[in-house]
């Protein structure tokens, strides 16, 4: 049954609602006049494919405990400790305005953390995030891992920077047209002297989600997330697979509920969780994806809603 968005508040209802909603104050052809003239139809996404479920041992998923077993109220941004002998990185829920660090919510946090126990000056990021693309962009936008080149200027503490826009030119375009930039992915790989706490926390995956008061329905803006899920996946692998020479991998990627809390709107975080799972399988499971490439992804702890999502009937299978 179609759907448009009432500009009354940017919701996508069907005329049966509309008219249920507006029938006390205006009559029955006002309102088809509205529905026809001021409500956008709900643009249609094509139907998206569930992950190759056939392939789930290649997937690499772990948990972060609840941290309050650890005497803290919220899973660390990078540990001070190093956990294993993987190289890790953190994902960053950005901003897609300026594409800076700092701000609020968990990007705060990134910009004080990186900034006390690193030296990194938070300010410097935007710049250099915002040139990347649009050297990108005047180049050509193109599927995969895209280097900053030599017109890029980087922060000192950098000893590189990678943009991912998507696996396919098309979508590397659609995520640069979009107004908020959901799906852009960049890749901050830390000098080895610019590093918080120690050598192993390498990177900063920086990344953009959608915002539910910017989407036209639940299903776009849960698209968007799913998206979100699988880029991030997908830049480490790329960058992993043609990995600089002497340069550090990124062998585990710590990814907390981007587009969670008021991103989301009304959407339960429960969902919001799912549609990142998800992403990310399709990047795990894809017959593209080479399981030496692959980071695996460790989930942040919120409320343990990707657990519980996880515990649904797969967990048996996929917890790594």
């Amino acid at each position: 049954m179609e759907k448009r968005v009432d500009p009354a508040d940017g919701v996508a209802y069907t005329f049966k609602d509309i008219s249920a909603f507006y029938a006390r104050q205006y009559s029955q052809q006002e309102i088809q006049q509205y529905w026809n003239q001021r409500c956008k139809p709900v643009f249609k996404r094509e139907a998206v494919e569930d992950p190759p479920w056939q392939h789930l041992e290649k997937a690499k998923v772990s948990f972060c405990p609840d941290p309050k077993t650890l005497g803290v109220k919220f899973t660390a941004i990078y540990e001070k400790t190093p956990e294993d002998s993987k190289a890790f990185a953190s994902v960053n829920a950005g901003n897609g305005k300026k594409l800076k660090v700092g701000g609020g919510t968990i990007n705060l946090q990134f910009a004080q953390e990186l900034q006390a126990a690193a030296g990194h000056d938070p300010y410097a990021y935007s710049p250099a995030h915002e040139g990347l693309l649009r050297a990108a962009t005047k180049s050509g936008l193109r599927a995969g891992l895209i280097p900053a080149g030599p017109g890029v200027e980087l922060p000192a503490w950098l000893e590189g920077a990678f943009l991912y826009l998507g696996p396919t030119n098309t979508e590397a375009e659609e995520v640069a047209a979009d107004p908020g930039r959901a799906g852009l992915v960049i890749l901050d790989m830390f000098e080895k002297n610019s590093r918080p706490y120690h050598a192993q926390n390498v990177a900063m995956v920086y990344t953009v989600g959608p915002s539910r008061s910017d989407e036209a329905d639940d299903d776009t803006f849960l698209s968007k997330v799913r998206q979100v899920g699988r880029n991030v996946v997908m830049a480490c692998h790329d960058y992993n697979a043609q990995l600089p020479p002497g340069a550090s991998s990124i062998d585990k990627m710590r990814l907390c509920l981007v587009s969670g809390g008021k991103f989301a709107g009304r959407v339960p975080k429960e969902e919001v969780a799912r549609q990142l799972v998800l992403g990310v399988l399709d990047a795990q499971l894809a017959d593209s994806s080479s399981p030496e490439a692959l980071p695996e992804v460790q989930f942040a702890y919120d409320t343990d809603v990707f657990r519980g999502w996880a515990a649904d009937g797969i967990a048996e299978v996929w917890l790594w």
